[in-house]
């Protein structure tokens, strides 16, 4: 979903017999790609979501299939927290919706992109990235360039003023745990996709 593609193409990719056009993207730093906005339901997986969304006011609506095919339209709201071993918590902006500049906490994993963000040759010189395997913390990087996020793991990104909250409340091999919870209830639907103006 990171590259621009017609309804139709994204169709034929996933070799589907109906779709729906809708969410909406932002243009991403990266030249010919694109950065989703809401939540986004596939096949029963959680590919997208946004702590941010609708979070004052009810404003973009998403459409989604229940596990009975019932068709559902709502605001959704969300709530992405990364916990601590002593459960002090980091709440998370977004996941897999990187968002211009960076300064929010971000969590991306291997459904959105194969890389970190990474210093950008020096465009992002303050970014920090945890890597997270297994749960584990497996390094903290601060101005490196991009890595590869792993299959088994995520990336949590920040940068400016949030980026010491990462040192602060984490150190490599601690054992961390990501939440993510909606309204609805994201793991009771077959598909999600938001609307967007």
């Amino acid at each position: 979903i990171e590259k621009p593609q017609t309804t139709f193409d994204h169709m034929k990719e996933w070799s589907a017999i109906a779709g729906v056009n809708g969410s909406f993207f932002l243009a991403s730093e990266e030249a010919g790609k694109q950065n989703l906005i809401g939540p986004m339901i596939q096949a029963f997986d959680l590919k997208t979501a946004d702590a941010n969304f609708n979070l004052d006011k009810d404003s973009m609506a998403t459409f989604s299939l229940d596990l009975d095919n019932k068709a559902i339209f709502d605001y959704w709201k969300t709530s992405i927290r990364i916990y601590a071993p002593n459960d002090n918590y980091i709440d998370i902006a977004r996941y897999n919706e990187p968002y211009y500049g960076h300064t929010d906490f971000t969590v991306i994993d291997r459904k959105w992109r194969s890389s970190t963000i990474g210093a950008r040759n020096g465009y992002y010189p303050d970014i920090a990235e945890m890597i997270v395997v297994d749960g584990i913390v497996k390094e903290i990087r601060v101005g490196q360039s991009a890595t590869e996020i792993p299959l088994n793991g995520y990336a949590v990104i920040t940068r400016g003023a949030n980026a010491a909250k990462i040192s602060e409340n984490f150190k490599i091999g601690d054992a961390v745990r990501l939440e993510v919870s909606t309204s609805p209830k994201f793991n009771l639907m077959k598909m999600a996709i938001s609307g967007g103006a």
